[in-house]
C-alpha cells in the first residue's frame, strides 16, 4: 500500500501534521503500508522561487534528505505541475495523498485538483495545516468578516483561541517500519532540480546561515538565550543582534510557528516575550490577507492607488537595487541584502519607503526585487509589507508617513556602525557626517578619502523636494 506525502512548506519532522497523518494512516493500513515523501518544483507557479531562496531550498532539501536517510528512506524529486505529477504517480496500490495546507492561490488551485482526482479514484486525500498559528478563513470578527486591521486581529486570535500545542515527531519504530526504502518511478535527483544559483553572490550565504531543521532549532535556542528578552528594546537597531533571524526557517517550514510560540511562551515571561510573539501573529495576519484576497500580491488593496502617479525610472530603480542612492542607511540595507540574502526589518521599512515615496516607484518593483534576493521572501509577508509601507494595503501606514532616511539613521544607527559595516568607503567619516556625507565639509571628505560622485554617489534625489512631491501625489490620490 502506498501513501504519497507531498512535501511543500513543511520541510521538517517535528510538528508536521501532514507527516503525522501519513503515519497514522499507515498504521491503519497495516505493516505493508509505505509512505513516499516527495518534493515538486512547479514551473507553472506564477510566483516561482528565485535566486536566493533556491539556494536555501537546495540546502534544506539536502538536510531533510539526510534526516529521512537515517530511516533508509529517499525523498523523490520531480519537476512539473503538482496535480499532473501526482496523477502519474497514482498506481493500484495508492491509498492516500497527504499534503500541507497552503493559502496561496496557485497552490490551493493545485490542491483542489488533487482532491478532485482522489475523489474520482476513491483515494483518501488529506490536507493538514502546519504553517500558521490560526486558520485564515475562520479567524473572523463578530460579524463574520475577515479582519483588515491588525490590532483587533491580534487580540481576537490570542485571547479567543491561543495556538494549539505542537505535535510530537512520530516514533522511530513507526518511521522505520512505514517510510519507503526506494524512490518513486521517474523521480530525479536533487541536483537535477538545478536549484543552486550560478552567480557567485550566493557563495557568501553559507557563512551566515544554517538551513535545515537542525539549524532552525539551533537558531530558536540562540534567540531565546540572546535575543528575545531584549527584543522590544533592540529590534530596531540594525547594528545589534536584536532579531531572531528565524524567518527563512519559518518560510521553508523547517520549524513550525506553533513550536516557536510555545517554546518562547514556556521559557520566557510575558513581559519578555510579548513583543516577539506579536510578530508571529503579524505573519498570520499577512496570510489572512492573501488567503481571502487572492490578488493581494499583484494588486493594491486600496483601489484608489491604481490611479496613483507612480514614476518609471530605471536609473533610479537600479541605483536603489545596487545600494547606490547616496543615502547611507538605504544603501547599507540594500548591500546587506545582496551579500547575505537578508535585511534587518527596520531597514526594510526604510528602503521600502525610499523606493515608494522618495522615488515614487511602484511598490511591486520593490516586492519583485525582494522576492528575488531575500532568503525569507514569503508571498504573504512580502506583499503585505510592501503595501503597508506604500500606503496601499490593509492597516497600512498613512500616506503622509514618509521615513526620513537621515533621521532613521541617526536614531537607530547613531554611531554609524551598521553603515560602516556595509559601506566601507564611508568608514572614515566622523559620526556627525556618516548619515549625510554631502553635508560634510570638503576637508572632512578629503581626510576620509571620499569624493562624492566617484567613491560614493551623491544623493539621487533631494530629500525635501522628494518628500513634498510625494505628499502632493499622495494627497491627490487620497482625495480622489
Amino acid at each position: 500500500m502506498q501513501i504519497l506525502l507531498w512535501l511543500s512548506n513543511n520541510l521538517r519532522l517535528h510538528d508536521n501534521p501532514a507527516l503525522n497523518t501519513a503515519v497514522e494512516l499507515a498504521k491503519e493500513y497495516g505493516n505493508d503500508a509505505r509512505i513516499y515523501p516527495l518534493y515538486i518544483v512547479d514551473p507553472t507557479d506564477p510566483w516561482p522561487m528565485q535566486g536566493a531562496r533556491r539556494w536555501w531550498l537546495h540546502q534544506s532539501l539536502e538536510k531533510l534528505g539526510q534526516t529521512f536517510g537515517e530511516y533508509s528512506c529517499p525523498i523523490s524529486f520531480f519537476k512539473g505541475e503538482p496535480s499532473d505529477i501526482l496523477n502519474t504517480l497514482i498506481v493500484d496500490a495508492t491509498q492516500a495523498i497527504i499534503c500541507s495546507a497552503d493559502f496561496c492561490a496557485h497552490t490551493e488551485e493545485q490542491q483542489a485538483k488533487i482532491k478532485t482526482l482522489c475523489d474520482s479514484k476513491g483515494i483518501t486525500c488529506r490536507k493538514r495545516s502546519g504553517a500558521l498559528l490560526f486558520n485564515p478563513y475562520t479567524n473572523t470578527n463578530k460579524q463574520g468578516n475577515i479582519y483588515q486591521v491588525f490590532t483587533p486581529f491580534y487580540k481576537h486570535s490570542v485571547k479567543t483561541h491561543p495556538p494549539s500545542a505542537p505535535q510530537d515527531t512520530p516514533d522511530n519504530e513507526s518511521l522505520h517500519r512505514h517510510l519507503c526504502k526506494k524512490s518513486l518511478t521517474n523521480s530525479v535527483t536533487l541536483n537535477e532540480l538545478n536549484l543552486l544559483p550560478t552567480q557567485n553572490w550566493a557563495d557568501n550565504f553559507q557563512q551566515h546561515w544554517q538551513p535545515g531543521e537542525q539549524g532552525a532549532q539551533g537558531t530558536l535556542n540562540n534567540a531565546i538565550s540572546d535575543v528575545i528578552k531584549q527584543y522590544s528594546n533592540d529590534r530596531d537597531f540594525p547594528a545589534k543582534k536584536g532579531t531572531s533571524q528565524l524567518s527563512p526557517h519559518l518560510h521553508f517550514g523547517e520549524i513550525s510557528p506553533r513550536q516557536i510560540w510555545h517554546t518562547v511562551a514556556n521559557q520566557l515571561s510575558p513581559e519578555d516575550n510579548e513583543a516577539f510573539l506579536r510578530q508571529l501573529v503579524w505573519r498570520d495576519f499577512s496570510y489572512s490577507l492573501i488567503a481571502n484576497w487572492k490578488d493581494f500580491p499583484e494588486k493594491s488593496f486600496k483601489s484608489r492607488f491604481d490611479n496613483f502617479n507612480w514614476k518609471q525610472n530605471d536609473k533610479h530603480l537600479l541605483a536603489w537595487q545596487k545600494g547606490l542612492t547616496g543615502y547611507p542607511i538605504v544603501d547599507a540595507g540594500m548591500r546587506q541584502l545582496w551579500q547575505t540574502g537578508w535585511m534587518h526589518n527596520r531597514i526594510r521599512m526604510v528602503v521600502a519607503s525610499f523606493l515608494t515615496k522618495h522615488l515614487r516607484i511602484h511598490w511591486s518593483e520593490g516586492a519583485k526585487w525582494f522576492w528575488d534576493t531575500l532568503l525569507d521572501a514569503d508571498l504573504a509577508n512580502n506583499s503585505a509589507g510592501w503595501q503597508w509601507v506604500a500606503g496601499s494595503g490593509a492597516d497600512a501606514a498613512p500616506y503622509f508617513r514618509i521615513f526620513n532616511p537621515m533621521t532613521q539613521s541617526e536614531k537607530f544607527d547613531k554611531k554609524g556602525a551598521y553603515i560602516r559595516k556595509w559601506i566601507p568607503e564611508l568608514s572614515a567619516l566622523p559620526d556627525k557626517y556618516i548619515h549625510a556625507p554631502w553635508e560634510a565639509p570638503s576637508v572632512i571628505l578629503k581626510e576620509a578619502n571620499i569624493t562624492l560622485g566617484k567613491t560614493y554617489p551623491k544623493p539621487i534625489v533631494d530629500h525635501k523636494a522628494a518628500r513634498e512631491s510625494a505628499l502632493a501625489a499622495y494627497k491627490e490620490t487620497n482625495e480622489a
